[in-house]
């Protein structure tokens, strides 16, 4: 009897939770896209004014849930001598978000060589990648799909699932739609387990 509510219990008030890195270069929207899913899925959150978020140093991290799954978000700052700490999150991660100022065409390909770094872990195969065109709100901001032709040019190979989704991580009307997609492809065709099971 004990174990058959203790099993109750866990599928009552237990949440799989899967770990989502931000990832991209300095002032490509980063923070503001995790502080926009904030209030889009922490209820009673009301955000700060956007015009107070500064450049990441170090990392920024938000639990939500979308459905009944769990996510644990990194928001990793993009500077070039950040990068290198990265690394460090790469081998727990479920799938990755990978932003890009649209409008910012003089950068695509640093970008292109940053994401194209990280895609060369082995621990990152065929996991989802999430490729947001941010900024699509500013005059001169390069479609999505554009983008995601320029940033993944010359891979030989990309294994896992991946989309491509403009967005304005202000008026953050695409969050959903973002998620929407990565719940799927992480829920629809898992990898790898849960990163562990915790009560909510």
């Amino acid at each position: 009897m004990f174990s058959l509510l203790h099993g109750f219990w866990k599928y009552a008030f237990e949440k799989d939770e899967y770990c989502i890195l931000i990832l991209g270069l300095e002032k490509a929207g980063k923070t503001t896209f995790l502080e926009q899913t904030r209030v889009e899925y922490c209820k009673g959150y009301i955000g700060v004014p956007l015009d107070r978020i500064t450049p990441t140093v170090g990392l920024n991290c938000e639990k939500i849930t979308v459905r009944k799954y769990r996510y644990l978000l990194w928001d990793l700052g993009g500077q070039e001598e950040l990068q290198a700490l990265w690394e460090s999150y790469i081998p727990e991660c479920h799938g990755l978000i990978w932003l890009v100022d649209a409008s910012d065409k003089d950068n695509f390909s640093t970008s292109r060589v940053a994401l194209q770094n990280v895609l060369e872990r082995p621990q990152l195969a065929n996991l989802p990648l999430l490729i947001l065109a941010n900024k699509q709100d500013l005059p001169g901001a390069v479609p999505a799909s554009e983008v995601a032709d320029q940033l993944l040019q010359n891979l030989p190979k990309l294994t896992g699932i991946h989309a491509a989704l403009g967005i304005s991580a202000i008026s953050a009307d695409a969050i959903p739609k973002g998620f929407d997609w990565l719940t799927r492809a992480i829920i629809d065709h898992p990898i790898k387990p849960p990163r562990n099971r915790d009560t909510i």
